[in-house]
């Protein structure tokens, strides 16, 4: 008697084993932010551009190539041990208000050679926290548009500007979005924002108090008949 009572006391653990999992509340897989290699394979899916590894197993992604005709955003979600050395040039436009890239996760992305967008809309937005940008080549915003050519729509996102940000239309080379917090703009190189936007505008134009650093340590920060540098707040 005792024997059988024991059969059925271990049957009867083993079935609640078998349940648990069941009975456990479900839990939505995290989202995480894109690999090196995944995101080698997105960028060789863009007709004109190429994309590899800099070496095997790197975390290091190398872009190259001409995409023309552009028309939507490409977003770029870079894991934050990942970096992007952007050698590549965009030609396009997509709808007002938009971006030709937008950079989420809070990785690196190394601007290395001329990305050049045609009027209508923007080069570059940074959605990610934490990001890093570094500008050594040059953003070129020409034409009579309204395009931002960098937008910083994220905290904690530092900005180098070695190279160049030349923005010819009527919005801003580099703008911060309004309430956003943390965020450093470095510039050793050139923005500059002709006719009639500003070169480095913190703040949008909200009111807000977006405990924005801007550090210029070399080049030049000009605007034509706008502020160069207008801060809100």
């Amino acid at each position: 008697m005792r024997k059988i009572t024991y059969i059925k006391r271990t049957l009867s653990l083993l079935l609640i084993m078998a349940m648990a999992p069941s009975m456990l509340p479900a839990f939505a897989p995290t989202a995480r932010a894109a690999s090196a290699a995944a995101l080698v394979t997105q960028i060789e899916g863009i007709t004109g551009l190429s994309a590899s590894l800099y070496s095997l197993n790197s975390n290091v992604v190398e872009v190259t190539g001409t995409a023309s005709a552009v028309s939507s955003t490409v977003s770029l979600n870079i894991d934050p041990n990942v970096t992007v050395n952007w050698g590549a040039t965009l030609i396009g436009s997509t709808a007002s208000g938009k971006y030709l890239l937008n950079l989420t996760g809070g990785g690196t992305f190394n601007v290395t050679a001329v990305a050049t967008i045609s009027n209508g809309s923007g080069i570059i937005t940074v959605t990610g926290a934490g990001a890093n940008v570094n500008i050594d080549g040059a953003l070129n915003t020409p034409g009579a548009g309204n395009g931002i050519s960098l937008n910083v729509a994220a905290k904690d996102v530092t900005v180098n500007v070695g190279g160049s940000i030349l923005n010819e239309g009527t919005n801003s080379a580099v703008n911060v979005t309004a309430g956003v917090t943390g965020v450093r703009v470095n510039v050793g190189g050139s923005v500059v924002s002709v006719p009639a936007g500003y070169a480095i505008n913190d703040g949008g134009t909200a009111l807000c108090a977006n405990n924005t650093q801007i550090t210029v340590t070399g080049g030049r920060v000009e605007a034509g008949s706008a502020c160069a540098i207008k801060s809100v707040g």
